[in-house]
């Protein structure tokens, strides 16, 4: 799947990086001259030029970070902003919503890299300074133990994406099992099973531990790594300066800019370093919100939905036909038989097995017993964010036969709603939204002749829509112009 989402790089943190990193270096000097100005015993002028440093850097620190966070949490409300009406279009599994959502909280972490990436590239110019003021084989000490850590890096950041990518599948499992538990904790209680749940939970959870163990220990060697070999390099390049201090071949002023440009460049080395541990994740995250997907194919002949020798199953009959405006279509089986299957492949929530089938691009209504409410008033499900007038709303709701408050607080399993007026409520919201087709999946059953009747008027009243409605023998709601048998 493809989403039109914030993954390009930032220029505004490769500005705020590159700035961050030239100030760095700008404040060598003073902290240079500080320095000596306390060596000869200036102390007034040596403590102020290193407080004006540490103000400065704590500044830049600030700074940095808050235009950093700013820019991330734009990015990550554009890629949700843009997540929604790109899975509105598709209907796509819980796995794949599940695995976009993080991608588009993770893609934002590309800011932070982005801001780095472009902090070392303006360090690198410390080179250049320790060359001049520590000589060249200070240089070449830096430039070599870089150059060594470097596997390390491109290490642990595999290490760590393949961990995070466990982690995420593992935490996943773990929170669908807690809720699964948790929906049937009444009947495991019933059944004196209450000791299976637990264990289940806390052994997916000492799973899910392990993980997060593996990838710190991945990080945290990587880490010691590297800041041994940067402490090493800061370290050689001071033996350098002082030998040359010592043999009177090096004044201090140029011994101390050599060592605070490598413990600068180095410093930079190590925070990239550290964030380098993320960039494969990040970059997993970008390809899937980028990856371009085959786009569905438009229906035939101007039909809301086309089939053409759709199989859900390996053994499953062949079907081929049309949904045109005001088509009136049932679906007829026994239990079992899949007629849920089929209407779910036509929406696009399940992958066909064979066949094709393709969807105009018009809003489409699904009404079946598991279909949720949201955890907000009768107003809001039923709107939905639009303007609708209330008036319209209660209108609505008396053609299915109900009369609630529109400012009643609902569950999003609809606690206090019996299961017909749930489903009526979702039938509403449907009309309301002009769906060009809606799918009743076996819900006529759990509706009393009065209700069955009000939806039948309210449908009947509306000859454009097209309503494909699944049942066990009959349909009860429409007056089907084709009827689909499955054995």
């Amino acid at each position: 799947m493809s989403t039109d989402l914030a993954t390009a790089p930032s220029r505004l943190a490769f500005v705020v990086g590159a700035v961050a990193a030239g100030l760095s270096i700008a404040l060598l000097w003073p902290l240079a001259l500080g320095a000596d100005a306390l060596h000869q015993n200036h102390a007034t002028r040596g403590i102020a030029l290193l407080g004006l440093v540490i103000v400065c850097r704590f500044l830049i620190a600030r700074v940095q970070t808050l235009v950093l966070d700013a820019v991330a949490t734009n990015q990550r409300r554009r890629n949700r902003r843009s997540l929604m009406h790109s899975v509105v279009g598709t209907v796509p599994s819980p796995d794949v919503v599940g695995n976009l959502l993080w991608a588009s909280e993770r893609a934002s972490d590309g800011v932070s890299l982005d801001a780095l990436r472009a902090g070392v590239g303006v360090a690198v110019l410390n080179v250049p300074i320790l060359f001049l003021y520590g000589g060249w084989q200070s240089a070449a000490l830096v430039i070599a133990l870089i150059g060594l850590a470097i596997p390390f890096y491109r290490h642990a950041g595999i290490v760590a994406r393949d961990a995070d990518s466990i982690f995420r599948r593992q935490r996943s499992d773990l929170t669908t099992r807690q809720l699964e538990l948790l929906t049937n904790s009444v009947e495991l209680r019933a059944l004196g099973a209450v000791e299976y749940g637990a264990d289940t939970v806390v052994a997916l959870s000492e799973r899910e531990h392990r993980s997060a163990l593996t990838a710190i220990r991945a990080s945290l060697g990587s880490s010691l790594v590297t800041e041994f070999l940067g402490g090493v390099a800061v370290g050689l390049v001071a033996m350098v300066v002082g030998l040359g201090l010592l043999h009177g071949h090096e004044r201090l002023m140029p011994a101390l800019l050599s060592v605070f440009a490598s413990a600068d460049l180095i410093g930079w080395i190590r925070r990239y370093g550290v964030a380098f541990h993320q960039r494969e994740a990040v970059n997993d995250a970008v390809a899937l919100l980028t990856t371009p997907v085959t786009p569905t194919p438009a229906p035939v002949r101007g039909a809301l939905v086309s089939l053409g020798q759709l199989r859900v199953t390996e053994q499953g009959q062949a079907h081929s036909f049309d949904v045109q405006p005001g088509d009136r279509l049932g679906i007829v089986g026994p239990s079992g038989a899949g007629k849920s299957t089929l209407v779910d492949t036509v929406l696009g929530l399940r992958l066909p097995h064979a066949g094709r089938v393709s969807r105009a691009d018009v809003p489409i209504g699904r009404v079946g017993i598991d279909s949720p409410l949201l955890g907000a008033t009768v107003r809001d499900n039923l709107t939905l964010g639009d303007d609708i007038l209330d008036q319209h709303l209660r209108a609505v709701l008396a053609e299915v036969g109900l009369d609630l408050d529109l400012d009643r607080e609902l569950s999003p399993d609809g606690e206090g709603l019996s299961t017909g007026e749930r489903l009526r409520l979702v039938i509403a919201r449907a009309l309301l939204h002009h769906v060009s087709l809606l799918v009743l999946d076996d819900v006529a059953g759990t509706l009393d002749t009065e209700a069955q009747s009000f939806v039948r008027t309210a449908l009947d009243s509306r000859p454009a829509l097209a309503v494909i409605e699944c049942s066990v023998d009959a349909s009860a709601l429409i007056v089907p112009q084709r009827m689909v048998h499955l054995p």
